[in-house]
């Protein structure tokens, strides 16, 4: 039986769950402003952000590592770096900081995972578990775009990615919610099924009558403000050059001499 472990009227979750992503966009944001968005950059930022989540969580700073959202770093670190290896090519240091990333991801997947299954359902279900699927996630992602299958293209494919963002940003919590409201008076794998289904079709929705129609204006909308803001911050940062009059005089011939 689980615990009353959600109640949709305490938000915190929800907010919490928004304000790590918010987090994420912001840091992107400031990269971008400061012109910080080279390969190097980013790979930089891959390495230090995940490492310094560790040390936050070891030195059990744990105000501060709320705010540096340091024990999700390294999943955000991971998915930036299959980019770069997508667009950029192989080479050792990129899949090396990959492997760490996909590491750091898995500890702290594995602590986070079993907390949330202890507190949901009272189960204790060891932390390997759940570092397993953190490393069999990014290995099918990486087959998925590191080799030839990423020349596949079908239009069941194309809906199917349209729909993991909205997916991704309300299945949790929500289907918390269900479980809670209805695992009492139904069977539980007809609402295991019934709410995965429920929960494609109204990631569905947000795709088509909000993504699709809000997306490209918003993303021509911060590439806008986010290029007025780079050319902002590089003038406040700009110095003129160093004035240095002219003489007034001219030197005698001694002292040219």
């Amino acid at each position: 039986m689980m615990q009353s472990a959600f109640n949709i009227q305490d938000l915190d979750g929800v907010y919490w769950t928004l304000w790590v992503e918010l987090r994420f966009y912001i840091l992107l944001g400031l990269l971008l402003a400061l012109g910080l968005v080279k390969n190097k950059h980013i790979m930089w930022l891959c390495a230090l952000w995940p490492a310094i989540g560790l040390y936050l969580h070891f030195t059990q700073l744990d105000k501060v590592q709320d705010w540096f959202a340091g024990q999700y770093a390294a999943l955000f670190a991971a998915g930036m770096m299959m980019y770069l290896i997508y667009q950029n090519g192989h080479t050792l240091l990129r899949w090396l900081l990959l492997i760490l990333d996909t590491a750091i991801a898995a500890f702290f997947t594995g602590i986070k995972g079993r907390f949330d299954a202890g507190y949901l359902s009272g189960l204790d279900v060891p932390a390997w578990h759940f570092q397993v699927l953190a490393v069999v996630c990014v290995a099918i992602l990486a087959v998925c775009t590191l080799t030839p299958l990423k020349h596949i293209q079908t239009r069941w494919m194309a809906v199917a990615g349209s729909l993991t963002f909205p997916l991704y940003l309300f299945h949790q919590l929500w289907g918390w919610w269900i479980i809670e409201e209805l695992h009492g008076v139904m069977n539980k794998y007809v609402l295991l099924f019934g709410l995965v289904v429920f929960m494609l079709g109204w990631a569905y929705l947000v795709a088509r009558f909000v993504e699709r129609p809000v997306g490209l204006p918003l993303r021509n909308a911060t590439i806008t403000t986010l290029n007025v803001t780079s050319e902002w911050v590089k003038k406040a940062m700009s110095r003129p050059p160093l004035s240095i009059p002219e003489p007034k005089y001219q030197q005698s011939w001694h002292q040219t001499r």
